[in-house]
């Protein structure tokens, strides 16, 4: 949902003559890409119950670091992180999703691929700070 869709449902969900907190469940239940609260400092408007959203934040993704670090030569000795070991991972677990896949890769569902080699490497990262 765009924000300006949740913009919009927002205004919907204000003009209903249901229970604030009903709607705000509802909102935060269905639509968990933003966070849904009854807006305070909002000018109200009669009749209307103002509601305001914001995108939540996504959380932090541990990346595992630099999987191929390297340092300048020139006098300032500057590290250049390079690409993260979490991409590095992700890369090789999609090269393996597509090797198994039939030769029309047109019907392929990219997204959902890239999806899966990003869980890989996020499990293959976690597995490895446990340190076993």
């Amino acid at each position: 949902m765009s924000f300006e869709e949740a913009q919009k449902l927002a205004r919907f969900v204000g003009k209903l003559e249901t229970p604030l907190g009903a709607c705000l469940a509802w909102l935060n239940h269905d639509f968990p890409d933003f966070e849904w609260t009854k807006a305070e400092t909002l000018p109200r408007v009669p009749g209307m119950t103002t509601i305001a959203m914001k995108p939540k934040q996504a959380e932090p993704v541990d990346d595992g670091g630099p999987a191929y670090p390297h340092w300048s030569n020139l006098e300032d000795e500057k590290m250049y992180p390079g690409i993260s070991v979490r991409m590095w991972l992700a890369g090789q677990a999609l090269s393996g999703i597509y090797a198994g896949w039939p030769p029309n890769i047109a019907d392929f569902d990219h997204p959902v691929a890239a999806e899966n080699a990003l869980e890989a490497a996020d499990a293959l990262i976690a597995e490895s700070k446990k340190g076993g």
